[in-house]
This record gives structure tokens, C-alpha cells and sequence, in this order.
């Protein structure tokens, strides 16, 4: 079944954050990711969550999501990532 990482980022340091971006690809790539979503404009329906970007990464299954997370390689970005902002993550298992 697939999984899928969501997060929703404010971002504080762009040039921070720029340099995640330009790193993280490959290592999402390397687990078996791909992105749905990657900010782009929104619109709230209901309430006022999606305030700010968005993400969605695909994976093949719940292994590889957490593989990705939990990574060697992973970790100096996300160290990188939380520092550049705000962010709320988690990680779904569904269709």
C-alpha cells in the first residue's frame, strides 16, 4: 500500500530553505518518491490550514517513506528544513 509524507511549511530563512530544496530531490528520488504536490497557489475551502506550502510526496510503500525520513542522508536537510521555518509533517498509508 502506498504512503505518503504531507507537510505544510512556513517558511522564515528562503535561503535556507533554497538550499533543502536543491538537495532533497535526489533523495526522495533514491527511496522510491515522487512529489504530488510541491506548493504552487491554494485555495482553503474550509477552516485556514493550507495558509502556507504545501507538499505531498508519494512513496511505493510505508518502508520506504519512513526510509526516506529516517535516512542518513536525510537528516542534514532535515535539521536544515525544520531550522528554516515552520512545518507540520506526517505520514499517511493509503490509495
Amino acid at each position: 500500500m502506498k504512503a505518503y509524507i504531507i507537510a505544510h511549511i512556513e517558511t522564515k530563512n528562503l535561503d535556507a530553505m533554497k538550499q533543502y530544496r536543491e538537495k532533497v530531490f535526489k533523495i526522495v528520488s533514491d527511496h522510491g518518491g515522487k512529489y504530488l504536490v510541491r506548493g504552487g497557489k491554494m485555495e482553503s475551502l474550509e477552516g485556514d490550514f493550507f495558509q502556507h506550502r504545501l507538499v505531498i510526496i508519494e512513496f511505493p510503500n510505508l518502508h520506504s517513506a519512513k526510509g526516506f525520513y529516517e535516512s542518513v542522508e536525510y537528516q542534514p536537510l532535515l535539521k536544515l528544513r525544520i531550522e528554516s521555518g515552520i512545518s507540520n509533517t506526517a505520514l499517511v498509508q493509503g490509495t
